[in-house]
């Protein structure tokens, strides 16, 4: 899983400099709705048998900003994956923040991380989002942003 991770991190690299050159804390801002959801399509394309849902966080960093997290859980691991991780921590070099063997224990990990209110918000469903739609979005959401 962490070399699909790993894959997927370039995809989501490319995808936020499509449009401009700008550093990825600015082009990764308000589209982490986007990417968790586009994030989860790929893996979940490339791992069929394991499961994914969105963490909701509230008062991020202590903000007033809310953020998603893509969990996804393969052959009893957890993995906390966060494609616009450059949005909070311009310096960090990995989408997974981090891994665990208890599905709850993710909350727990991602409130230590970001702060804030944190709550499972959906089950995630491959066939719930078409990822050209989700990539037009962050197209479009970075080019808003010049």
């Amino acid at each position: 899983m962490e070399e699909v991770i790993k894959q997927i991190q370039k995809k989501i690299v490319k995808l936020l400099r499509t449009e401009n050159r700008q550093p990825l804390s600015v082009n990764s801002k308000d589209n982490c709705s986007e990417l968790a959801r586009l994030t989860g399509c790929w893996i979940m394309k490339k791992c069929p048998t394991s499961k994914a849902s969105i963490l909701k966080g509230r008062k991020i960093l202590k903000t007033r900003k809310s953020h998603d997290l893509l969990i996804v859980e393969d052959h009893g691991i957890s993995y906390i994956i966060d494609p616009a991780v450059w949005q909070f921590f311009k310096t960090k070099r990995t989408i997974l923040i981090g891994q665990t063997t208890n599905s709850t224990n993710c909350l727990i990990i991602a409130n230590k991380i970001y702060g804030g209110d944190w709550q499972i918000s959906e089950k995630f469903g491959i066939k719930k989002y078409d990822p050209a739609k989700l990539i037009k979005i962050v197209n479009t959401n970075i080019k808003q942003s010049k």
